[in-house]
């Protein structure tokens, strides 16, 4: 069996067609962009990782990235290495799901939301 070709890519929950009928159910998180290696054939990924906006209304404070990584992607941080430099550079800064998907796309990362960022 041939190992499947991975690709760095990205999908914004914003710009999805079933955005509006799940985000009902996380009211807490504004948006969500998954990312990593991806199946170049669209079947599935290596591994992923999600950076979520995470709404602070108990704070009164707007909302704020937070990152999500799961024991089974631990190695993007040194496959990602570029990406997360990147990332420590906004260290405490506010940034968008489009600062992120402008970010990524200048990265080399494909776009795979079903509403590309134009």
């Amino acid at each position: 069996m041939n190992e499947p070709d991975f690709i760095k890519a990205f999908i914004c929950d914003s710009r999805q067609n079933y955005y509006e009928a799940v985000h009902k159910y996380e009211p807490d998180i504004a948006d969500r962009i998954m990312f990593g290696n991806f199946a170049a054939d669209g079947e599935g990924c290596e591994y992923e990782l999600s950076i979520k906006w995470i709404v602070l209304s108990q704070y009164n404070a707007g909302v704020a990235p937070r990152l999500e990584i799961f024991h089974d992607a631990f190695k993007a941080l040194t496959e990602h290495a570029e990406l997360f430099k990147e990332l420590a550079s906004l260290h405490r800064k506010d940034f968008t799901p489009d600062d992120f998907s402008k970010l990524l796309l200048g990265l080399g990362y494909k776009d795979l939301s079903d509403k590309p960022l134009a």
